[in-house]
């Protein structure tokens, strides 16, 4: 058993070491066949990288027209350097060029091995030398084919029913979702910036990249499909563009639209870069800038505007207006009443203008309330806004008045006051619940007491003989046009009410 172990030791190392053929003991003596080639994968002088975990071992046919063996070993560190391991070995028939392993013979990821091919003649008899080996590796991560392959197996998986499909459009795959890494390399930290370092479900980068190179490329050939699809289902933005490496706020894309959340003023320009014209769209109407707005990018235009010229109304000159070119002069003439040397006459003084107009230059409005009220509740009895409970003496000269439509009206009122009704007053005197007239004010009308009085006041209804009220003659009314007299506060009266 040692020698046979280092008889496969020395072999290996002449084979895989030293690149040179070393003969069989079986394949010893005359009528030896002339030894196989091996095409690829590897080669002889040095260690070359696969591109994925299955490669195609190919070789020349064997010389002899007979059957064809190869052998793979893995190489690994062992304490004294290098061990050879044998890993696979396969036969095959006359005329065989080429052999891909299956998938569950596929060989380990990161590995290093080599491998070398004989002919074998007719019935094991004998066997011809072992060819020079030829070195490879497989690569730590799957290749794209791989992926391609891989992703291809679920894509028939799906179609074929075995999991549920999206309801809204395919894709090749789900990727499910795995957290990015808590710290990176400074290779990569210089060129990701920190905006975008959280959890992705796939993650693109290109480092140290220049000219047309891209972090994530997605192509379609669906006309209904796309090359990239962003979808947020929680109705946050689809993408988002990050403006950290300009100095910018981020922009947000979504179905609703474009947003670019910032508390300070935004721009966001649509250009174009190069020397040519930009026109800019929205459904399938061209939309006009303040630099291209002009007549003729307008619609609808009325007849007679289209030159910018109003050119096209006709105007006449209205009683005491005379009309010269486009000059209108306001004159006097017979209905106007206006006497133009009767206004140069006058001083700017004698005409009420904006900074003095006022209620004294104009006739305040009174009117009797048509609710009765109890003498406590006088004050509050003027509901109309702007007025208040009247005093005599803020309407005595009802000549100067004007009464208003709110208040009480009798048949005969016309556009003035009622007459002979009689309302609540207030009378300029101390607060007294006594019989006074012209002095009793309900307590200065707090009071609604059968045990106190207040004045009230009617415009008087007797127009003829000058008498009281008791039918004795009088010379004149002292209160002309007024007449007052006395009620007790529980008693309900109107009130007289007057602008404010």
């Amino acid at each position: 058993m040692a020698t046979r172990t280092l008889a496969i030791a020395l072999f290996l190392t002449s084979i895989l070491t030293l690149g040179v053929p070393a003969s069989s003991a079986a394949a010893s003596g005359s009528g030896q066949p002339r030894p196989a080639i091996p095409i690829s994968p590897g080669e002889t002088a040095r260690e070359v990288e696969t591109s994925g975990s299955c490669p195609t071992f190919s070789w020349s046919p064997a010389p002899n027209g007979g059957d064809s063996e190869i052998a793979i070993y893995e190489l690994r560190e062992g304490n004294d350097g290098v061990e050879p391991v044998r890993v696979l070995s396969r036969r095959f028939p006359s005329g065989a060029t080429s052999w891909t392993p299956a998938r569950a013979e596929c060989l380990p990821a990161g590995g290093r091995f080599a491998w070398i091919v004989r002919s074998v003649a007719e019935g094991d008899s004998v066997s011809g030398e072992w060819s020079a080996a030829r070195r490879f590796s497989i690569p730590a991560s799957p290749s794209n084919d791989e992926v391609a392959a891989a992703l291809e197996v679920l894509r028939h998986h799906f179609e074929a029913g075995s999991a549920a499909e999206p309801s809204n459009g395919s894709a090749a795959i789900d990727v499910p979702s795995r957290q990015a890494p808590a710290t990176r390399s400074a290779a990569s930290s210089s060129h990701v910036p920190d905006g975008v370092a959280g959890s992705a479900a796939i993650r693109g980068e290109l480092a140290g990249g220049s000219g047309e190179t891209y972090g994530v490329l997605g192509i379609s050939n669906s006309a209904a499909g796309a090359g990239l699809a962003a979808i947020n289902t929680a109705n946050g933005a689809d993408v988002r563009l990050d403006g950290s490496a300009a100095g910018a706020t981020d922009l947000a894309l979504s179905e609703a639209g474009i947003d670019r959340s910032s508390p300070g003023s935004e721009t966001f320009d649509i250009r174009n870069s190069g020397a040519g014209t930009m026109t800019l769209r929205v459904d399938g109407q061209t939309v006009l800038t303040s630099s291209a707005l002009d007549w003729n990018g307008l619609a609808n235009i009325p007849a007679g505007f289209a030159d910018g010229i109003d050119d096209d109304t006709v105007y006449s000159a209205g009683n005491q207006l005379t009309l010269s070119g486009a000059t209108m002069d306001v004159v006097e003439g017979a209905g106007s009443g206006l006497d133009a040397d009767t206004l140069d006459a006058l001083d700017s003084s004698d005409f009420v203008t904006t900074s003095t107009l006022n209620w004294a230059s104009v006739r305040r409005r009174f009117y009797l309330t048509t609710a009765p009220s109890t003498g406590n509740g006088a004050l509050t009895a003027c509901t109309e806004p702007g007025f208040h409970m009247a005093s005599l003496w803020e309407i005595w000269d009802v000549s100067n008045l004007v009464y208003d439509a709110a208040g009480m009206v009798l048949t005969d009122s016309g556009s003035g006051p009622p007459a002979g009704t009689t309302g609540w007053v207030r009378t300029g005197y101390a607060s007294s619940g006594g019989t006074g007239i012209g002095t009793a004010n309900c307590n200065a009308w707090t009071s609604a007491s059968l045990s106190f009085n207040g004045t009230v006041v009617y415009l008087s209804g007797t127009w003829g003989d000058f008498t009281n009220d008791d039918g004795a003659a009088e010379v004149a009314f002292r209160m002309s046009p007024w007449r007052a007299t006395s009620n007790t506060c529980n008693f309900p009266n109107p009130v007289w009410c007057v602008q404010d």
